[in-house]
């Protein structure tokens, strides 16, 4: 059997690499896992956003994250909006940034 060759660089501001057979996918990675045991070849399952698909041979996976659109579905727009006025209050805030870290950090599983 054929292994696809992969790399994954993982930087301290939370940016990361993920290169599958000397192709970079990382703009398409939603979430990956790694998965090793002794005597075995790794498996790298590649969670990816969009359209498209990663062409190779080997223990290399790609999937959609249907775990992504559930959480999205089960946002409630109304809470969503509350806790982003109260966070900016009567300040000239980026109200949509604001929105995306209330997100990241329920997606976190913080508030």
């Amino acid at each position: 059997m054929t292994l696809s060759q992969f790399r994954i660089e993982l930087r301290p501001n939370g940016a990361s690499a993920v290169v599958v057979d000397e192709v970079d996918i990382s703009d398409r990675v939603g979430g990956l896992s790694l998965f090793a045991h002794p005597g075995g070849p790794a498996r790298l399952t590649v969670e990816l956003l969009g359209e498209g698909g990663i062409e190779g041979l080997g223990e290399v996976t790609a999937t959609r994250n249907s775990d992504l659109a559930e959480f999205f579905d089960n946002i409630d727009a109304e809470e969503l909006e509350r806790v982003a006025l109260e966070r900016v209050g009567f300040g000239n805030s980026n109200v949509t940034q604001t929105m995306l870290d209330i997100l990241r950090d329920w997606a976190m599983g913080n508030g």
